[in-house]
């Protein structure tokens, strides 16, 4: 059975490897199809298009793809946009908020995050600074610094919270949290689900909902439900903390709703989620390539050639 992985990141979003390095790894545990999902961004495909050599690393097929957050209540959230065309998408994404309004806002969350922790008694770097504006920069930098115990051993204390390997675990369970003391409202720069699904529609793509049973919610059924109600085309149901029963429950889903589905790994690289590997995730994944031929049209794979090109979808 062919294996494929389409949820992954690059360092174009917050994951810790190049295009290159993350293409040398599907390459070399034989994924037939991957997609690369950075998050509101697709700059991962604008590379691949400038330097053919980068694409020809993996010889599988690829499905051009991005990763958008969405505001519900204050809380963040993500919806997977697949078979999209990324030049689109870069000019919808660019109309809701360009490369220096992105720093802006991501030096305006750092500033927030440090007051947080100045509250909470948690020593940081105080020259730290954010550069690039990509989702999530000013959490990752100032949780990267505080939980370095070497150079901060007082904040050893609050290891429960901030041990490096705790990083995504604390940005669900607290940073994203408005309940939380540790919040600070990242959110607020973000799309309704309805207005991030109308991004991928207008890319040409199809609008998957992420990992619904990761987010920890106590009605996860309600909130696929309302998903469906706001337009999404398919639902992630294979995921790297998805239990079997997880996975029934989204198949029945899927089913009576008329829905595609998906599957994905999420993997950054051990410096964010330690535990994960690409197309395995913790071990105990196999994602097969025929869940995506009811709505991945063939002709729309980036191939690892520059011969077929339609529209944006193939470079």
């Amino acid at each position: 059975m062919k294996s494929i992985d389409l949820h992954m990141h690059t360092k174009y979003s917050d994951g810790q490897y190049s295009v290159a390095e993350i293409l040398k790894q599907c390459e070399n545990i034989g994924l037939s199809v991957i997609s690369i999902t950075d998050h509101d961004a697709v700059g991962a495909y604008e590379e691949m298009e400038k330097n053919p050599e980068t694409r020809k690393i993996f010889s599988g097929k690829i499905i051009a793809g991005t990763e958008l957050s969405f505001n519900k209540d204050g809380y963040l959230f993500d919806v997977l946009g697949y078979n999209i065309d990324w030049k689109k998408m870069q000019n919808l994404l660019d109309s809701r908020m360009d490369v220096d309004e992105k720093k802006r806002m991501q030096a305006t969350l750092l500033e927030e995050w440090k007051q947080v922790c100045k509250k909470k008694g948690i020593k940081f770097d105080e020259r730290i600074e954010t550069t690039n504006g990509t989702k999530s920069e000013a959490f990752n930098v100032l949780y990267s610094d505080i939980s370095n115990f070497d150079k901060h051993p007082e904040n050893r204390r609050f290891a429960e919270y901030i041990a490096r390997e705790n990083r995504a675990f604390f940005y669900k369970k607290y940073f994203s949290n408005p309940n939380s003391e540790f919040f600070v409202y990242e959110s607020r720069f973000s799309p309704s689900l309805k207005e991030a699904i109308d991004m991928i529609h207008k890319s040409g793509g199809k609008a998957f909902l992420a990992h619904a049973f990761a987010y920890g919610l106590e009605d996860t059924i309600g909130f696929i439900n309302y998903a469906i109600k706001e337009g999404i085309d398919g639902i992630e149901q294979y995921y790297s903390t998805f239990t079997p029963v997880h996975e029934n429950i989204i198949r029945e889903l899927a089913q009576k709703n008329s829905l595609y589905v998906s599957g994905g790994t999420d993997f950054h690289g051990p410096n964010v989620k330690s535990d994960l590997n690409i197309g395995i995730g913790r071990g105990n994944m196999n994602i097969p390539e025929s869940i995506i031929w009811p709505w991945m049209p063939s002709k729309c794979f980036l191939d690892n050639n520059n011969d077929n090109r339609v529209g944006e979808k193939i470079l």
